[in-house]
């Protein structure tokens, strides 16, 4: 949020080619707040919650991949590899797990 100067978005509007990001914090302040809407989307927290959070992105878009960022900005190296393992111990057995049933039944339902 402070690196990308979201929680200040008015300087989007002074600068050409950021008329998106303008549009995106207008709208982000009508339905509360950025920060807000930029939280609920992200991956981010327990295994629980971001199973959770996975789920709510799958059903809301339909989406079929994702792609995690593990690591960012100083973030020491044991942790980010933490992450992964975390990641991949709890979370991801989960949601493939549930995709591939999804997958079960949207062929059995085409037939």
């Amino acid at each position: 949020m402070r690196h990308y100067e979201y929680l200040e978005p008015e300087h989007f509007k002074q600068a050409k080619g950021y008329e998106y990001h303008a549009q995106m914090a207008e709208m982000a302040k009508a339905a509360g707040g950025f920060q807000d809407v930029f939280t609920e989307t992200q991956v981010l927290g327990t295994p629980d919650h971001c199973i959770e959070v996975l789920r709510k992105i799958r059903a809301t878009l339909d989406a079929d991949e994702f792609v995690g960022v593990f690591k960012y900005g100083g973030m020491p190296l044991e942790e980010a590899q933490r992450n992964v393992r975390l990641f991949a111990q709890k979370v991801l057995p989960v949601i493939q797990a549930e995709h591939a049933g999804n997958e079960y039944q949207a062929a059995a339902s085409a037939r």
